[in-house]
């Protein structure tokens, strides 16, 4: 089997704020003892310029079309990637969904639906929208980039609670399937609406800001009431052993802290490993001539879960600036200002 595992550390998707360049590089660098990564280039010091409603409309494009061209090259059965923001999704999605005739469903794990368009979206950043793009709607730029368009009930939005009012609509008129944070305590839920598609094969779209910023302050667009990373590890675990994965992604890591660096780098790296899928990456070259992962595609490891930590209190909308002196792995983290989708 041709598999590809792709670091694209994109982030003019989510406008001028670098962040998710360097979470996708932290991404990479957590997995590089159990996942060889083709990086695909990404400059960084470009100022990004709106055009089209989106801000940083011509690298978005430019960018997904150099993924489009090395997945040409490598023609791989299953996808792999580790990303800056959900804009880069339109390329491995749209082609793993042509790949395999159709026979998809997107698991999309996320706090946000990323249904817009760059008429409806609050910010005009790209990383809101990829989902329309994926069912064939917006910029017709953006839109050439893909290899095929998914019909809406090839969708389950997993965790998704914070919606704008045109992606609510979206959603109402073409029945997208939705299973709460709450339903996936009992994974017969996601299967149910798996099931309904008709679909062997899954692509799991993974935000972390599915999870409870309480636990996990490290998505770059913290949102409440999320997932926690055991329900998370737990039901991608549900899902490999019950389904086929081909294709998985990693995207929008803002790591962040002001305590010791290695804490944080261990909290997050615990996270990461917890939430790889196991049926899809190839295991690196490192792994493979140590024996330290001699089943590759490798199970989950459960010793590698986070203990459960204390909810933070929340204050208003948005998580300003809130410090946690109450989390034991990663201690005092310092949240930024939530950004728009």
């Amino acid at each position: 089997m041709r598999r590809l595992n792709v670091c694209m550390p994109d982030w003019q998707s989510a406008g001028a704020d670098r962040t998710l360049y360097h979470g996708a590089q932290f991404l990479k660098t957590c997995l590089a003892d159990r996942v060889d990564f083709v990086e695909l280039p990404v400059p960084i010091d470009r100022k990004p310029v709106r055009r089209h409603g989106v801000i940083g409309h011509s690298d978005v494009v430019t960018q997904l079309q150099r993924f489009g061209r090395t997945i040409d090259q490598a023609e791989p059965e299953t996808l792999f990637t580790v990303g800056g923001t959900c804009g880069m999704e339109v390329v491995p999605i749209s082609y793993l969904n042509r790949r395999h005739d159709r026979n998809l469903t997107v698991i999309w794990f996320d706090a946000h639906a990323d249904l817009n368009t760059p008429e409806s979206s609050p910010s005009g950043t790209f990383h809101g929208m990829p989902l329309r793009v994926l069912l064939g709607e917006g910029d017709q730029a953006l839109r050439a980039t893909a290899y095929s368009t998914l019909h809406p009930d090839q969708v389950v939005l997993a965790g998704v609670r914070d919606l704008d009012p045109d992606e609510l609509a979206v959603i109402e008129r073409h029945r997208i399937a939705q299973v709460s944070v709450a339903s996936l305590a009992r994974p017969e839920a996601l299967s149910q609406s798996i099931d309904a598609t008709g679909n062997t094969k899954l692509y799991v779209h993974l935000d972390f800001d599915v999870l409870d910023p309480a636990e996990f302050p490290h998505a770059y667009v913290p949102t409440p009431d999320g997932a926690s990373v055991e329900r998370l590890a737990d039901t991608i675990r549900f899902l490999a052993e019950r389904y086929t994965i081909v294709g998985a992604s990693m995207v929008e890591l803002a790591p962040q802290g002001a305590g010791p660096r290695n804490e944080v780098n261990e909290a997050v790296r615990g996270v990461v490993v917890v939430a790889l899928p196991p049926t899809v990456a190839c295991c690196s070259a490192r792994a493979r001539q140590t024996g330290t992962y001699p089943d590759c595609p490798r199970r989950l490891d459960a010793a590698a879960r986070l203990p459960a930590q204390p909810r933070r209190p929340r204050g208003e909308s948005g998580w300003r600036a809130r410090r946690c002196s109450s989390a034991p792995v990663a201690a005092r983290f310092l949240l930024r200002s939530t950004p728009r989708r």
